[in-house]
This record gives structure tokens, C-alpha cells and sequence, in this order.
């Protein structure tokens, strides 16, 4: 999941950079906001954009990422569209709504991590290399399965000018 990764790379809990030198910004559409760093270190500008029918990442572990990416002194900007189900940024030829019975969801995840690297879920310390271990833990109380999606022509046109608007914004000419 490209958005996913996007977060974890604006936060230097997760990449820290030994010559500094870093991305100046990050664009996640439809990410899954399962990884809450205890002590955010923003270290990009953030845009998130999200649908209001995805049920594969839902909006809440994003809604709280944005407060305590920006608690910490983050520049974020979160945008919900209307009618966007997950990956409703993608291919042109899925307009149609699909469901997919074996897909794992994420809606109901959130997992803490520590600026070791750690993580902690429900109640449970899971080092960096035991990250099977603390997916199969997530499986038993959080993960679901079954989600539906398509691609959205209309709001895949909407956030591709929203985030040319934001580029534009932090890269004035």
C-alpha cells in the first residue's frame, strides 16, 4: 500500500536518515493509518486523502494520525471524498464496485511503535524483526476480512488536481 508507505516515510520514527537528507513531502491516498508512532517526528509535509465508503482502512486511524502528526508540530492536510471506496485511485477499467471476500481490513487496527522500532499491540511488545508475529496477533482481534472497492473516475480526477495543488503550494515557482 503506496499511501501506508508514504506515512511511514514522513515520520522519522520509521526512517531515520543518517545524512538528513530526506523528502520534502508526502502524498498518501487511501493509506492505511494502522502505525502510530508514541512520539511522532514529522519530518515532511503530509497530504491524506481518503474515501468515505472505504472499508478496508476506514477514516479513524487516519483522523487520529493527522491530530498527532500535527500535535507534533507536523504540517498535515486530510481530505475526505465523497463516494471513494478504497484504491479508488486506480485503475481506469475497475469502475465498477467489486468485493473481495479474502481481502484483510484494517479498519479497526492501530499499533503503537516505539522510536526503537518496536511495536506494542494489545498489550504486546513485538520487536522489529518479529513483524509475522505481530500481524498473526492483529489477526486475532483486529484484522477482518472482506472489502469492497473501485476506482472512482470523478474523485480519482479530484485528488490528482488536489495533489497538484499541493505540490504546487510547498514547491512555489
Amino acid at each position: 500500500r503506496g499511501g501506508t508507505i508514504a506515512l511511514l516515510a514522513a515520520d522519522r520514527t520509521f526512517v531515520p536518515s543518517a545524512t538528513g537528507k530526506r523528502f520534502a513531502l508526502a502524498m498518501a491516498v487511501s493509506p492505511g493509518c494502522l502505525f502510530h508512532p508514541r512520539t511522532p517526528k514529522p519530518a515532511a509535509s503530509v497530504f491524506i486523502a481518503m474515501g468515505d465508503t472505504d472499508n478496508v482502512v476506514g477514516q479513524a486511524g487516519c483522523n487520529e494520525w493527522v491530530k498527532e502528526y500535527a500535535s507534533a508540530g507536523g504540517k498535515v492536510i486530510s481530505k475526505v471524498y465523497r463516494g471513494a471506496a478504497s484504491g479508488f485511485d486506480g485503475d481506469p477499467g475497475d469502475v465498477r464496485m467489486f468485493r473481495a471476500p479474502h481481502i484483510e481490513t484494517f479498519v479497526d487496527c492501530r499499533v503503537v511503535v516505539e522510536s526503537d522500532g518496536s511495536s506494542v499491540y494489545d498489550g504486546k511488545s513485538f520487536a522489529e524483526s518479529q513483524f509475522v508475529a505481530l500481524i498473526d496477533q492483529m489477526r486475532k482481534s483486529c484484522i477482518g476480512r472482506g472489502g469492497s472497492g473501485y476506482t472512482n473516475l470523478t474523485q480519482k480526477a479530484n485528488v490528482t488536481l488536489d495533489l497538484i495543488d499541493f505540490l504546487d503550494s510547498n514547491f512555489p515557482q
